[in-house]
């Protein structure tokens, strides 16, 4: 027989939330690279609660579900994500190597100006800009091979002094 000074304990079934991180593995230096988590196996509306904690493995933290980061050394990095939503936790890392970027600028005899790529594979240079009276940001994509050289034509820089490489 039970009296009114009985309690009775409910127990919330155990979440078994699921951390996934959607990063790429290998980056260049200074390259801009984008992080995201997910969070599955959370009771319904947690996750409008979740919060994250990123840790790039470099002394710098982001603290939302998306993130961008940029190394300035070569190396290879442990990135941890942590999240909590209530009584829900979960860590989860991912490796980053970051490669340097090696590469010349020079001009061939018509003036044109050549980047060479001095490493071992292949550099995506994308974003870069090469400053001139008229400066050109290389598109989205662009790839330049292992040991390989692409050219800008003069005529496209107009150049009144050397170009520089941002």
């Amino acid at each position: 027989h039970k009296s009114s000074n009985d309690t009775v304990r409910l127990k919330n079934p155990e979440t078994k939330m699921t951390l996934k991180t959607d990063v790429q593995s290998t980056a260049y230096v200074n390259q801009t690279i984008k992080f995201k988590a997910s969070a599955s196996g959370l009771p319904s509306g947690a996750s409008k609660l979740m919060r994250y904690e990123w840790n790039f493995g470099d002394s710098y933290i982001a603290t939302s579900t998306t993130a961008e980061h940029a190394y300035r050394y070569p190396g290879t990095y442990v990135v941890t994500v942590y999240a909590r939503s209530g009584k829900s936790e979960q860590v989860t890392r991912h490796e980053v190597t970051v490669l340097p970027v090696i590469f010349s600028i020079s001009r061939n005899e018509v003036g044109d100006v050549q980047i060479n790529n001095d490493a071992p594979y292949d550099i995506d240079v994308s974003g870069y800009i090469i400053r001139g009276t008229n400066s050109i940001t290389l598109p989205p994509r662009t790839i330049i091979v292992a040991r390989g050289t692409i050219t800008i034509d003069a005529f496209r820089l107009e150049e009144e002094s050397e170009s520089l490489i941002a």
